[in-house]
């Protein structure tokens, strides 16, 4: 038998994955809808649709991560996975373009792999915690060497077909 304290608790520790799930919805879908509105933008001015397909895979992301669906959490690692595949053919190697459409995207992996447990109906298993902690853990200290690698001295990178600037010449 169950006393009343038991269930109080087992509802309050299902209560807590919904205030967290449905606020990261929320980001998921603003950063779509503002990447959908200006992709399409950009696609019109003759640049790449790939932001306004990010944008879409964002809402629908955030859409379902707000209804706890795991599905919600495998779009936005698709969507991720995508951003870096995108990046590595439009930038290259090049640490500061790669940094600037990488290092916000991995911020958000980080909250998403921490709740991986909670998406979907039901109580988290252990081993599943543990599992998203360590995937989030490892994506923390890549966003640690990120970090770290922008304070260190690099070549400067220039738009094709400008010459680097010379000292001294204005």
């Amino acid at each position: 038998r169950m006393d009343k304290q038991t269930v109080t608790q087992k509802q309050k520790s299902n209560l807590w994955p919904w205030f967290a799930l449905v606020p990261l919805g929320f980001i998921f879908v603003a950063t779509g809808l503002f990447m959908l509105v200006k992709g399409v933008e950009l696609a019109r001015l003759g640049g790449s649709f790939y932001f306004a397909f990010a944008g879409l895979g964002l809402i629908a992301s955030g859409v379902l991560t707000g209804l706890r669906r795991r599905l919600g959490g495998v779009i936005f690692l698709a969507v991720v996975a995508a951003t870096i595949l995108w990046s590595l053919l439009d930038a290259g190697l090049n640490f500061w373009p790669l940094f600037s459409r990488l290092f916000a995207p991995a911020v958000l992996v980080v909250p998403v792999l921490l709740l991986w447990p909670w998406f979907g109906p039901g109580e988290a298993k252990s081993d599943m915690r543990r599992a998203s902690l360590a995937g989030a853990g490892v994506v923390g200290l890549g966003l640690a060497a990120a970090i770290a690698m922008a304070f260190q001295p690099r070549m400067l990178v220039y738009p094709e077909g400008t010459p680097p600037p010379v000292a001294g010449k204005a």
